[in-house]
């Protein structure tokens, strides 16, 4: 081989082996920027459904602290409902029985 040519190859095998070297470099570099954001945007995620869930938690809770209000308030509409109906209950059975006595008398 003409010792040209064999330096001509030397050459080219050493450029092919330097931009091979520079195409890995640059991948890594890619690889690793794109984990970086792959790793940020898992934690903003992580975030946002953090807040939705706490989110919705307290509406629940707000919804389950309002449900319990309107039925204790409604048991005890119906309580006294109840109460007052037993008082007039009482108060038309005085009554028969003042008027079933005044028509004995």
């Amino acid at each position: 081989m003409n010792p040209d040519s064999k330096l001509l190859l030397d050459e080219m095998h050493r450029l092919f082996k330097e931009q091979k070297t520079q195409i890995n470099e640059r991948f890594a570099e890619l690889d690793r920027k794109l984990d970086e954001r792959f790793t940020d945007n898992s934690r903003k995620l992580d975030i946002c459904f953090t807040k939705i869930d706490d989110s919705i938690n307290n509406r629940i809770a707000e919804f389950d602290n309002t449900i319990t209000k309107r039925l204790v308030d409604s048991n005890l509409n119906w309580e006294q409902c109840i109460t007052d109906s037993k008082l007039w209950q009482s108060v038309l059975i005085a009554d028969v029985a003042k008027s079933a006595e005044a028509l004995e008398a």
